[in-house]
């Protein structure tokens, strides 16, 4: 019995976010996080945001302080040998100007959910890196600028 997980999201850095605003990756980046499940058996993925350690920060970030700020379109993903399941991932800042000019890191958490009697589980965490906008930005009347840009992602674990 073979089984694990791939996924199409290593890493995606996003620049200028807007406090008090909501975000989503496929909007921004045209990524969606996809997940392929790689084994023979049908299995149930599930996906939760984490904060990360000290030992997986890159690029200067600081970790999230709540992972409440972000949420997914489906949370579990019920995926049969070979199928790919594709959600959005949502950034929610507070309206607070402390979160102004900061860099802040998540990772996302796609696991199976082991059934009765199979004690082995896989999964792979994937990293987002986002920064927010100055409050000059965030005060800002025109709606028409573009509010983020991905600057950096990583597929597959290799740098594009």
């Amino acid at each position: 019995m073979a089984g694990g997980l791939s996924t199409n999201l290593g890493e995606v850095v996003i620049e200028g976010l807007e406090r008090g605003k909501r975000y989503g990756l496929k909007e921004l980046a045209n990524i969606p996080l996809s997940v392929v499940n790689r084994g023979d058996d049908t299995v149930i993925v599930k996906i939760d945001p984490l904060i990360p350690d000290s030992t997986e920060l890159r690029w200067g970030a600081s970790p999230i302080p709540d992972p409440g700020w972000i949420s997914v379109e489906t949370d579990s993903l019920v995926l049969l040998p070979g199928q790919m399941g594709v959600t959005d991932v949502f950034i929610q800042l507070p309206d607070d100007v402390w979160v102004c000019t900061k860099k802040f890191q998540v990772m996302l958490w796609s696991r199976t959910i082991p059934r009765p009697g199979v004690f082995l589980a896989c999964g792979l965490k994937s990293r987002i890196i986002f920064s927010t906008a100055p409050l000059e930005s965030s005060n800002r009347e025109d709606k028409g600028d573009d509010p983020g840009s991905a600057k950096h992602v990583e597929e597959n674990g290799r740098t594009r």
